[in-house]
């Protein structure tokens, strides 16, 4: 599975999907949970905070079918 995510900053995050991964192992991040409009002090509980006070979030984002193809290609390709 996939899940496309970007940092934002903590009051953004209060109002989305926020989502706690595992560090880097063997070279890739592991989704561990995603908290639900969460406040400050949720995240600070459940690690979501970056070094930079920034979290995680959800979003929409939209692509045509070109990229769709090539994108799973790649995650075929890399496993």
């Amino acid at each position: 599975m996939v899940i496309f995510g970007h940092f934002s900053s903590l009051e953004i995050a209060t109002q989305h999907g926020v989502f706690i991964i595992d560090k880097e192992i063997d070279g890739r991040q592991t989704l561990k949970r995603v908290l639900q409009k969460p406040t400050i002090e949720e995240m600070e509980k459940n690690n979501a905070i970056w070094n930079d006070a920034m979290a995680i979030t959800d979003s929409c984002y939209m692509f045509g079918i070109k990229f769709a193809r090539e994108f799973a290609e790649f995650c075929e390709a890399t496993g």
